[in-house]
């Protein structure tokens, strides 16, 4: 997790996803238009969660992921002159400007998940049970 300096497609991410057994869900939402940071008014994604292949062991673990996320909260965003909508920085050079980050924080959504019943198992147990009663009279 942190500033990689890379965006989730360049070659140096893509080797260390391959060699690491690592997943990153950002390269879902990466697009021209929208990233953790801007440079020279280009949208850069370099903020990114990496996350071990081992968590989609779906005997292991009681969630699953939902989505990666970009927190550009309106309070986080310069609210005008020609950086409006990028992030509020807190120092512009040695100029401190009062905001919170050159980059937009990011995250990942997990959901609880759910159980997989297999019906057959239940429908024989059920019928074991119905046996073991009717055995009893």
């Amino acid at each position: 997790m942190g500033d990689f300096n890379y965006t989730p497609y360049d070659k140096s991410l893509l080797s260390l996803e391959t060699e690491s057994n690592l997943y990153n869900p950002f390269k879902k939402i990466s697009t021209e238009n929208k990233g953790s940071l801007n440079h020279n008014f280009e949208w850069h994604l370099f903020d990114q969660i990496l996350i071990s292949t081992n968590f989609f062991d779906t005997k292991c673990t009681q969630f699953n992921l939902s989505e990666a996320k970009i927190f550009n909260s309106q309070f986080l965003t310069q609210y005008h002159g020609k950086f409006k909508g990028q992030p509020f920085r807190t120092y512009v050079g040695k100029r401190y400007k009062g905001g919170y980050s050159d980059h937009f924080p990011v995250y990942i959504e997990f959901k609880e998940a759910v159980l997989k019943i297999n019906i057959l198992a239940i429908k024989t147990v059920f019928h074991l049970l119905i046996l073991s009663f009717l055995l009893k009279f």
